[in-house]
């Protein structure tokens, strides 16, 4: 009897208690368990944090059950895809595996044969290989009533620094299995200056540009001003270093999206930032040129270079007046005036990393006008009532 006791007391030791899983399961969804603030104290997040976040996440962990049901369904989750989404490798790094997963009854395990292609961001095929058959499974295990197997295999060598889709494809008797898996190579370290490796060192500025004025811009710091800029502490003050604030899309509109800290996307750069008069197509645009030779439109810029703080909305509205204008001239002049097929001299537009324009596009736009002067929100439509006006009206009014 006293074993017998022990024994279960030693069982209830072994096993997590609710508050353990609940800590698991939302250390598995990227919650923290706690933050240091301003002062150095440590401030832990409590279970009904926890369950709050993992609720607004889609999770239920309001019971133990549900806890226990949601922690077997993270652990059988990679089973049910055949590569693992992404995979770093630094280039200086010895050998590495990638895991494939597939079903696979007892006794199929040695006529597996995996077929892999590695792709390159331009769609290249850099290597290809075949695996199998007479594979060891490196792991096994039944999701939903049903043996699946994972095998390990060696990373391609000899890629190059980029972006890969490492494609791999298997069968047995009872499935057909394919998957893709992102490879992405990596140098060691981020760039050193040589003078740093040499134990040199160096002095530079600091930098918020859309702060930055002159009298050239249109109310905010851009490219042209950054340019003079640079040219000033290289050469003038000796600087080595000029570090800037995040230059990444922003929808440029108030109150919630103007931080630079708060991007839409880190691939790609705010437009607030173009200098739009040194586009090459502003010299080819006579309705650009018309729109900057309007009194109107000047009399506007230069109430925005005299203003104390950023006019986002105004800003963006000027220079997207603007781009407009240079994008027609770029349709007609070097698409033939084709929304979608380009001219065979202008190559594809795949701009920024997998040619993801089109869908930043889509994300950030269509943005709600900016209003004219007198112009009243229609409740819960997004827009303004009367004529909606063009972007240069909206801008000079």
């Amino acid at each position: 009897m006293t074993w017998t006791r022990s024994y279960l007391t030693l069982s209830r030791m072994s096993q997590p208690s609710e508050q353990e899983r609940l800590h698991e399961l939302a250390e598995r969804f990227g919650i923290a368990a706690d933050y240091e603030d301003n002062w150095g104290r440590r401030h832990l997040a409590s279970d009904r944090t926890k369950r709050a976040i993992l609720a607004a996440m889609g999770v239920c962990a309001e019971t133990e059950d549900e806890v226990r049901r949601e922690l077997a369904a993270c652990a059988d989750a990679p089973w049910l895809h055949a590569c693992d989404p992404v995979l770093v490798l630094r280039v200086e790094e010895g050998p590495r595996s990638w895991s494939f997963r597939m079903p696979a009854e007892e006794g199929e395990d040695q006529h597996i044969r995996i077929l892999w292609e590695a792709w390159d961001e331009q769609g290249t095929l850099q290597q290809q290989g075949e695996t199998g058959p007479r594979l060891t499974p490196a792991e096994t295990r039944i999701v939903g009533g049903r043996r699946h197997v994972r095998f390990e295999l060696p990373v391609p060598s000899g890629l190059a620094l980029g972006y890969y889709d490492l494609k791999a494809y298997a069968k047995t008797p009872s499935w057909s299995v394919e998957g893709t898996l992102r490879l992405i190579v990596v140098p060691p370290h981020c760039f050193v200056p040589s003078q740093f490796s040499e134990g040199e060192r160096t002095w530079g500025l600091s930098l918020q540009l859309y702060a930055l004025r002159s009298s050239n811009n249109w109310g905010v710091g851009d490219f042209g001003d950054l340019a003079v800029f640079l040219e000033w502490a290289v050469k003038d003050l000796g600087a080595g270093i000029v570090g800037l604030n995040p230059l990444h899309a922003l929808r440029n509109s108030r109150p919630s999206h103007i931080s630079p800290y708060s991007p839409e996307s880190r691939l790609y750069l705010n437009v607030l930032y173009l200098d739009v008069e040194r586009i090459p197509e502003f010299q080819e645009s006579e309705p650009a040129q018309r729109m900057l030779e309007d009194s109107g439109f000047r009399s506007g810029l230069e109430a925005l270079r005299r203003k104390k703080l950023v006019d986002y909305d105004q800003v963006y509205a000027a220079k997207r007046a603007v781009l407009e204008a240079l994008f027609a001239t770029f349709q007609e002049r070097h698409r033939g005036g084709q929304e979608r097929t380009l001219h065979p001299k202008i190559p594809p537009p795949q701009v920024g990393r997998g040619g993801r324009v089109p869908g930043h596009a889509r994300a950030s736009g269509p943005v709600p006008p900016i209003p004219p002067v007198g112009g009243r929100r229609t409740a819960g439509r997004g827009g303004w009532t009367g004529t909606r006006p063009t972007h240069a009206d909206r801008f000079v009014s």
